[in-house]
């Protein structure tokens, strides 16, 4: 990630954590150039960037002061995404 596009992530917005799930953590809000690093990964193989913004998720988390999470899970596909699949 290069210093420009990081300058244009933006903080992740205040969320409630989805039912079911008891914290979550985000390190910038899925959108612009941080939402187009996990669909090059997701959709065409690009994971080059994946080692980095996995540190920035485990600093995200560190910054809460909770201790470490039991379980780590996938962001779920769309139902059409998973048919496919």
């Amino acid at each position: 990630m290069c210093a420009d596009c990081l300058g244009r992530a933006l903080p992740p917005p205040p969320a409630d954590p989805p039912p079911g799930i008891d914290r979550w953590v985000a390190p910038f809000a899925y959108d612009g150039v941080i939402r187009e690093l996990v669909a090059r990964a997701k959709f065409h193989g690009r994971h080059a960037a994946l080692h980095w913004l996995g540190t920035c998720v485990a600093a995200a988390w560190a910054a809460t002061g909770d201790p470490v999470p039991a379980v780590v899970t996938w962001v779920p596909a769309a139902p059409a995404r998973r048919r496919a699949r």
